[in-house]
């Protein structure tokens, strides 16, 4: 009888239609919890750097209904982002934790920085240049500071991805065909691609948030899961700026940053009637910088920049303009001054500290005037055009 039953309640069982997990909020809510963790361990003596206040705008938040409980199926939250710290290089050396590990990249020059779970992947090639220039050339540079070269050459495509992950995706078009590509850098081996609807314009840049990739196709924005190789044209989204849940809507004079799975609205910035912005998200979707367009000269010394909370709308002013600042991979603000002062700011809880690594090479502040030796690259910035 017991075998009976068994074998009856199996059957049954197989009959179950059981979704599966949704990828990109488990990774969200895990990166939630790492940074309220990171936020209770901050000292208290740290110097802050900034104000918490406005810049001539409003800002709101909904997440008061918010929490980081489990999803109703028990679905525990994901592996955290590893946090590598500071990111960024000058000329070809690549400097991890703020300094404390460097690695030297074979090439001419770098021209971006992304965040994996496996280490910092390096775009570089015969120039700086944020895209085109010729071949893009890519090396992996893992915790310890080992670079691994990859067998990864493109040109004229956008490259995205996940920290929480080791993978690196892009959009190339073989003879007008759109494929997307999807590529582990650990194994440095293609796992996945799938085909795109032909292209109404030029695919442009695309974001890699848990399963899915947002790949923009003229006015629209595609949602692509790649491991179903399922492809959709969004309801909702105008921009495929996504990550850690989260997406960029609204460029202009009344730039927010909304929630995927629901549409709400998490931050708004009201701005002048002659501004003009947007906000940039960092690579884990938790904070993000109000990036206002025309707003003083590149030398203005005066300039001060507001990044928040995006779960909160803890706002936090730093000085120097929006392009001097790049994330962690765990969202954290900081830039690196032309006298090689490293300073860090944990945006929910506006807490700064200053380091002052022993860089060989300064980087040159001024964008005019910058040659490839004393280039500065900062982590976690999208340098495509």
């Amino acid at each position: 009888m017991t075998e009976r039953l068994t074998a009856l309640l199996t059957a049954e069982a197989d009959l179950l239609d059981v979704p599966s997990a949704p990828t990109a909020t488990v990774l969200a809510r895990g990166r939630r919890l790492h940074r309220r963790r990171r936020g209770l361990q901050v000292g208290t003596g740290l110097a802050a750097l900034a104000l918490v206040a406005g810049v001539g705008l409003a800002v709101t938040s909904g997440s008061d209904d918010r929490d980081d409980a489990l999803d109703p199926s028990g679905t525990p939250p994901a592996a955290l982002t590893p946090d590598s710290g500071t990111v960024f290089t000058i000329g070809t050396t690549v400097h991890v934790g703020g300094g404390a590990i460097t690695a030297e990249i074979d090439d001419k020059a770098v021209k971006s920085l992304y965040y994996t779970s496996a280490g910092v992947l390096v775009r570089h090639g015969n120039n700086s240049f944020s895209d085109g220039g010729g071949p893009q050339r890519f090396s992996l540079v893992s915790p310890d500071g080992a670079v691994t070269p990859l067998d990864l050459v493109t040109e004229g495509v956008v490259h995205a991805t996940d920290p929480a992950q080791p993978y690196v995706v892009y959009v190339d078009r073989p003879q007008g065909a759109a494929v997307l590509h999807v590529r582990d850098v650990t194994t440095d081996s293609e796992v996945a691609t799938v085909e795109l609807p032909e292209a109404t314009d030029d695919y442009s840049s695309s974001a890699l948030d848990g399963d899915t990739v947002y790949v923009r196709n003229g006015g629209s924005v595609l949602v692509i899961d790649w491991r179903q190789a399922t492809v959709e044209v969004s309801p909702a989204l105008t921009s495929e700026s996504v990550a850690g849940g989260h997406a960029i809507e609204g460029y202009g004079q009344s730039p927010s940053v909304v929630d995927v799975a629901t549409g709400r609205t998490l931050l708004s910035a009201d701005l002048d009637a002659d501004g003009y912005g947007y906000f940039r998200l960092s690579p884990d979707g938790s904070s993000a910088l109000l990036v206002v367009e025309d707003d003083g000269p590149l030398d203005d010394e005066e300039a001060q920049t507001t990044a928040y909370d995006v779960e909160t709308g803890t706002t936090l002013t730093v000085p120097g303009a929006s392009y001097d600042y790049g994330w962690t991979s765990v969202g954290d603000l900081f830039r690196v001054t032309d006298e090689g002062v490293v300073t860090t700011c944990v945006v929910s809880t506006g807490e700064c500290t200053d380091s002052t690594p022993n860089l060989d090479t300064l980087p040159d502040a001024n964008y005019l005037t910058r040659t490839v030796e004393d280039d500065l690259v900062l982590g976690g910035v999208t340098r495509e055009s």
